[in-house]
Parts: C-alpha cells; structure tokens; sequence
C-alpha cells in the first residue's frame, strides 16, 4: 500500500520483450550479465513490489507488479524515468528474459494492487522462473542481492503455494555464502527440498536428525553451549519449558514448579547429565538420593533432604514437574532427539563451521502436541545458546522455522523482538 500522504501514484506490470523487439530508448539488446545495477531509491519516492508465483505442471513462473508513489504530482515522471528500468533489468536477470514495463489503465490494476489480486494480468505476464532465484526476487527495491541478510522473514501462503521451496532456496544460497543453517522442520518436507538443491559435495556438510531413524544421532538440549557460562544450558532449558506454558492456562507454572526444575536441572548439569537424568530424578527416589550424596553443592543437598518428606506426604508433589516431560516418558522417538547420550551431534561446531543441520519433527508422524514440544526445546537451545556466547559475537547463522505457529509463541515473539 502506497503512504497515505503519496500525492500521485504509478501502477504497471512487467512482461517480456518480444522476439525481435528493440529495447526501448534504442541501442541493442545487452546480454544479460551485462546489467547495470538497480539505483537506489530516493527520499521521498515509494515504491511497492508485488510478485505472485504459480506452481504449473510445466515448472515455477512468477508475475511481478510495481507502484511507484511521490509527494506530488509533478515529481512522479522523474521518478518512474529513475526505477521502472532499474525494476525491470533486475527482474530479468532473474527471469534469464528481458523484460518491460508495462502500464496500463490505471483503475483495474490499481484495484488488484490493493486487493492482492491477479485479475488485471495478462498470462504474458507470469514468465519462467528459476527456483533458485526466489530468495533473491524478495530482496526489497534498491536493494542487491549481495547485501546484509534482513533480521527476520515471515513467509505467508496456503498450503502449496511455494512456502518450503522459497525456504529451501534461502537455506541453500545463505550456505553457499558461508552461513551456519539451523532448521527445525515439522512439516517434514523442507530437508528434501534443501537436499535436492545441494551439489553432491555439499551435501557431506548437511546433518539430517531424524528421531524415526534409530540410527540417527539426537541433539543433547542440556549439553554445555560453548563459550556460555557455567548454568547457562539448566537456565536454557527451564526457559524453554516455562515458555510451553501459556499465560492464563490450567497448567500453572509457579514458584514451586521453577524451584524444583531449577534445583533438579542443576544436579544434572553438575553429573554432565541429561533430559533422561531429569525425567528420573523426578521419578526415582533411589536416584534422587544417590544425587543427593553425590553433590558438592550445599543447598542442593539440602533442598533434596527437604523434598523427600514432602513426597513421602504427597505422591503427587512432583507430578506437575513430571507432566512436563511427559513425551520423553512417553514416546522413546522423542528420548532419543532429545536426550540422546554418547550419540549426541556436535551442533554448536558444525554450525560454527557453516554447515547445515536440519531436525525433522513432523506433526504428521509425531502429532501436533509432541512436535510442538520438541520444538521449542530444540528452538530454546539453539536461541539461547548462542546469546549466551561470551568472547564476541557467535557466527552468522540463518534459523529456519517450519510451521512457526507450532513453536511457543512467546519464546517465537522474544526471538522477533530481540534476535539480531
């Protein structure tokens, strides 16, 4: 939508230069790495991009549509002289065909550009488009392909409108340009799509974490992150937790519950323990006493002393810490993801070194509850891990989320708010 204070405002379209045309304003065709760069836009001036894509037996192909809005009326020429070549270059060299602007009755087209429709564009006007290219056709004008990756993208669409393949097109293109990848699928079908892009040598640099897979190795939520202080991965993994837990729902996450999590995680951190070892100081009283004995920490030990007689009069004292970790009591895929002892993978390297690591949870082998769970763990781990990092900033690391409304909203939000 143009600003409500834009005094004038262009609509068009682009489509592809006809076999045997000239390029407006005379001269050759140039070939199409010949390009000049897209100028930047000018104070003042406003311009929209609207790109619309349709999966065809016959491949991928996209339409673009362009506003151009200024101040007053008067300075709307120049502008549109300024960009619309600019606009129409870049796409394409995306496309690999030359295209023009195309403007035409101001009305329909106006109409679609604000309903986010197609109907004013002609079928010329969706050309051939690579898959490859899409992260780059959703840079914002004026801005090149090689600049710094924006803070965060939200990719909207229904189902089969092209939300894996763009997230696939962005993982691969950010690997090559030396990123860490991060990617939490629970859709299930974004691994497969990132694979199939990557050149046989790049795919040694890909991990795959597949709890369905009894091979497969696990990511170990409690292990020490690298480079964050002593408590930092109990302090994470609480986190996590407390964040599955909504504001104004039945299951209530108070005092208690943080005190008993924070003590218990905190016996596991000190035994170099994991999720495993906290599901059974919870359940196991002949456990809960050999940690009792075995810690050096003081009021560790004495918050066990004191909490065995509460048991003893409540056997259910402990069951709302335990509920929590249900899926790991409940569901042996979920143990090994995520307590997955000497089978642990070394994310915190791998990603370090710009490699891929893609968890597959999918809600359709798991359900929707259990991925959630696993999830926002994992999410928690790998988020807070990398804040947490001390002696500079971490690496450049690019997260995906597949099916983001599955994660804990808050910690989804605190992410949005505050991830750099």
């Amino acid at each position: 939508m143009a600003p409500p204070t834009a005094g004038a405002i262009l609509w068009g379209y682009l489509r592809p230069l006809p076999e045997g045309r000239a390029v407006p304003g005379g001269g050759a065709r140039r070939p199409m790495e010949l390009v000049e760069p897209e100028p930047s836009v000018p104070g003042g001036v406003w311009v929209g991009l609207q790109t619309y894509w349709a999966w065809t037996e016959a491949g991928l192909f996209a339409a673009r549509r362009f506003g151009v809005a200024v101040h007053r009326p008067r300075e709307l020429g120049p502008a549109v002289a300024r960009l619309i070549p600019g606009i129409s270059r870049t796409f394409a060299r995306l496309t690999g065909q030359e295209c023009v602007a195309e403007i035409p009755r101001q009305g329909p087209i106006a109409r679609d550009a604000h309903r986010r429709t197609t109907a004013s564009l002609p079928r010329t006007a969706f050309l051939r488009f690579p898959p490859e290219a899409v992260p780059e056709a959703l840079e914002p004008p004026g801005s090149g392909a090689d600049g710094a990756l924006p803070v965060h993208r939200i990719v909207f669409g229904s189902s089969g409108s092209g939300k894996s393949t763009w997230l696939a097109g962005e993982a691969v293109a950010r690997f090559r340009a030396g990123r860490g990848v991060a990617g939490i699928d629970l859709h299930g079908d974004l691994t497969d799509r990132i694979a199939s892009r990557l050149a046989p040598g790049e795919r040694d640099r890909l991990w795959v974490v597949d709890p369905a897979d009894p091979d497969s190795p696990g990511i170990d939520v409690m292990a020490p992150t690298p480079g964050a202080a002593p408590g930092a991965a109990s302090r994470h993994l609480i986190a996590g937790l407390k964040r599955l837990t909504p504001d104004g729902s039945q299951i209530y996450w108070g005092f208690r519950l943080e005190r008993i999590f924070e003590s218990f995680a905190a016996l596991v951190e000190e035994r170099g323990g994991d999720l495993g070892d906290l599901l059974r100081l919870l359940t196991d009283p002949t456990f809960r006493e050999a940690a009792r004995l075995a810690t050096r920490r003081p009021e560790l030990a004495r918050f066990l002393d004191e909490l065995e007689p509460l048991v003893r009069r409540n056997p259910e004292f402990l069951w709302s810490a335990t509920s929590r970790l249900g899926p790991i009591l409940l569901h042996p895929a979920m143990a090994r993801l995520l307590s997955p002892g000497p089978r642990a993978f070394p994310i915190d390297r791998h990603l370090a070194e710009g490699g891929i690591v893609m968890i597959r949870v999918p809600i359709a082998a798991h359900g929707p509850e259990i991925a959630s769970f696993a999830g926002t763990l994992l999410l928690a781990r790998i988020y807070y891990g990398r804040v947490a990092r001390s002696g500079g900033p971490a690496p450049p690391l690019l997260l995906l989320l597949d099916e983001a409304p599955l994660f804990a909203p808050s910690l989804v939000a605190e992410i949005l708010a505050e991830g750099r």
